[in-house]
């Protein structure tokens, strides 16, 4: 009997474009950053038109804190799929860290027009909020995020700062603490 085995010559889809990034976002997720780059730029190799490849080779980067790198990896994966609102979100999260608000701004409000119920977007709406001081704004927001995905953890962090922001530290000490807690 033969054993199963993940080589391409045994199983030849495992080389096609969309399982390729799928591999590169499993490892970006795994931390293996630069395994994951690394499978991004086999397919470049083979499909520069990758938007998939270059949104984990952005996150990859973002990591990394090669923010040049990631912006031109967002950007290009944008005008491949310009309607992916994962990428947008993503890239909204990057430009609202490096304090581009107003484009991330942009970013995050096209994302959650394309999908209303992408809580990543909604929760980067409440760090740009949080960040321009517009508390009330930056709670619903958060509040919409966590409803959408109630154990996105840094969702909890965030809202939990915004909350001890406000002033109001039992709530915020609940959302430090986490959903499951």
């Amino acid at each position: 009997a033969r054993a199963w085995s993940y080589d391409a010559s045994v199983w030849p889809i495992a080389t096609t474009t969309p399982l390729r990034a799928a591999r590169a976002g499993t490892l970006y997720n795994l931390r293996r950053h630069e395994e994951a780059i690394e499978e991004c730029r086999a397919i470049f190799g083979r499909d520069p038109q990758s938007a998939a490849a270059h949104k984990v080779a952005a996150l990859c980067y973002a990591y990394k804190l090669d923010f040049e790198s990631a912006f031109q990896h967002f950007k290009k994966a944008l005008e491949l799929d310009p309607r992916d609102d994962s990428i947008l979100a993503n890239y909204a999260a990057l430009l609202q860290r490096t304090g581009k608000l107003n484009d991330a701004w942009e970013c995050a409000k096209r994302a959650v027009e394309l999908n209303p119920k992408n809580a990543h977007a909604r929760l980067v709406r409440g760090m740009i909020l949080l960040e321009q001081e517009r508390l009330t704004e930056a709670e619903a927001e958060f509040k919409a995020g966590l409803e959408l995905d109630p154990k996105h953890a840094t969702g909890h962090l965030n809202y939990g700062r915004l909350l001890a922001r406000m002033g109001r530290r039992t709530e915020a000490i609940a959302e430090f603490v986490g959903p499951d807690n």
